[in-house]
């Protein structure tokens, strides 16, 4: 009888990620676990001061000091679970991902009031209205929600988030039309769904699972998607579930391929008909996606902005009144502003007015570059995903908080010490709006803060990388 055949590293996908832990293993991990309660107590903290911040001005001076003493036993949890077996660590990194989660869940979004947009967008959905032709601040739904009015940005621009999120705030307006407890519980669960895909790939691709936790206990997207319920997690979500499916794995049936392909296009779709970051997945997963599959992807988001087709040319007129002037904590886009600004401003369908426009031109001709490049040097998806996100973020007139933690989990691929620590100072942001609730921008001395340490430590990184001579192979004597 011939010997059984060892099982393919790509095989290896298909098993179970958290398998039954000995004695042995549990005693192991205790240190993990340790540090996780540890983490969890400061997040817990966290919680209770976002809670009372309304009413304890005092509140918002302490929650910065907290949130960045957080990344302690974060840090510490990411040495030592890299030099654990993955059937020792994993089952402890999951459970608490959880627990972080829910923590957060109970906190209100007293840090951001996009999700006071998103439920409004959803109740005027519920009322026959488009969010993408009439904004809060229309006289003629003004009796939608006069008490959000005031808790809600730019009440005067139309909605800019895209169709998929759009039809998730109405299904959420519908069943529970008071409060954001049901938007923040979905998007905790797909949160979690990242953490599980994030396990999965790392696995797929022979790398440590355990460095799942790099994104599993980032106090970043913890507190932006879980606390403040930022819809960006169901991007993330449903990009790495195209590049999941997308990836070649172990042999399988005809009908199963075909299922896995069709899934990954409507993946990619539903992530492009999510948020704009997605764009440029679409070419780096379309190679991997055989040819006849592509059509689904502009059938189904026609079927995505099909119920917003009465918007007609208006559909980006949210998106264009962004473009034309939002700037905020931006980093290299004052640079490239400084140096080769012009009083040249263009106007944009709706009469909508560029700033900036050389500089925006430019940022946009370096994110472009970047995927070309990419794609003709034929670099794997994921790496490429990676550094196009980067690229824009360093570049982007607008960088938001949420916006650096979806970079956060291809740290787990690609673990780059810069990225690492702007996902902490990038907290510095929310600075100025604590201190004075009426001013919108980010100083210079906090960006100086925010930025600097992080992009020395990124130079630093690839410096070494070049600098550092890779190890020479030991010489063995053939006899």
């Amino acid at each position: 009888m011939p010997p059984p055949s060892t099982p393919t590293a790509s095989s290896k996908a298909y098993k179970p990620l958290i398998t039954p832990s000995s004695p042995t293993e549990k005693a192991e991990a205790w240190p993990l676990w340790r540090l996780g309660m540890g983490l969890q107590l400061l997040l817990a903290v966290v919680t209770i001061l976002l809670t009372r911040m309304g009413q304890q001005p005092a509140c918002a001076t302490a929650l910065l000091p907290v949130w960045l003493l957080s990344f302690v036993p974060y840090v510490l949890a990411l040495r030592y679970a890299r030099r654990l077996a993955p059937s020792v660590a994993l089952r402890g990194i999951f459970v608490f991902a959880i627990f972080f989660r829910v923590t957060l869940w109970f906190a209100p979004p007293m840090l951001s009031n996009e999700v006071n947009r998103s439920l409004w967008e959803g109740r005027a959905q519920m009322r026959g209205h488009n969010p993408y032709v009439e904004s809060p601040a229309s006289p003629e739904i003004s009796y939608l929600a006069p008490e959000m009015i005031l808790h809600i940005a730019a009440p005067n621009i139309p909605a800019v988030s895209l169709p998929l999120n759009e039809l998730l705030f109405r299904i959420v307006a519908n069943i529970s039309p008071q409060g954001p407890g049901l938007l923040k519980a979905l998007l905790v669960l797909v949160d979690l769904g990242v953490v599980w895909l994030v396990m999965r790939l790392l696995r797929l691709r022979g790398l440590n699972e355990n460095m799942a936790i790099l994104y599993a206990w980032c106090p970043l997207p913890i507190v932006e998607f879980a606390g403040s319920g930022h819809a960006l997690t169901l991007t993330m979500f449903l990009a790495l579930s195209a590049v999941y499916l997308a990836t070649p794995q172990i042999p399988r049936r005809r009908w199963a391929g075909v299922i896995e392909q069709t899934l990954a296009a409507a993946s990619l779709t539903g992530a492009v008909c999510s948020h704009y970051f997605a764009l440029p997945l679409v070419p780096l997963v379309m190679r991997q996606i055989k040819a006849r599959y592509w059509l689904l992807i502009p059938l189904i988001a026609g079927l995505f902005y099909l119920p917003f087709s009465g918007a007609g040319g208006h559909l980006f007129d949210g998106l264009r009144q962004c473009v034309g002037g939002l700037q905020f904590n931006d980093s290299m886009f004052s640079v490239l502003a400084a140096l080769f600004d012009t009083p040249w401003t263009p106007q944009l369908p709706g009469g909508v007015l560029v700033a900036h426009a050389i500089p925006k031109l430019m940022a946009a001709g370096a994110c472009l570059t970047a995927l070309l490049a990419l794609i003709v040097l034929r670099v794997n998806t994921i790496r490429s995903f990676y550094i196009v996100t980067g690229v824009f973020l360093l570049f982007s007139p607008v960088v938001y908080p949420h916006y650096v933690a979806f970079l956060v989990p291809f740290l787990c691929f690609y673990p780059s010490p810069g990225w690492m620590l702007l996902s902490a100072t990038v907290l510095l942001s929310y600075w100025g709006g604590l201190a004075d609730p009426n001013r919108g921008g980010v100083s210079l001395g906090v960006r100086l803060l925010e930025y600097l340490p992080a992009f020395a430590a990124m130079a630093t990184g690839w410096a070494m990388t070049y600098l550092t001579p890779p190890p020479r192979p030991e010489m063995t004597n053939k006899t």
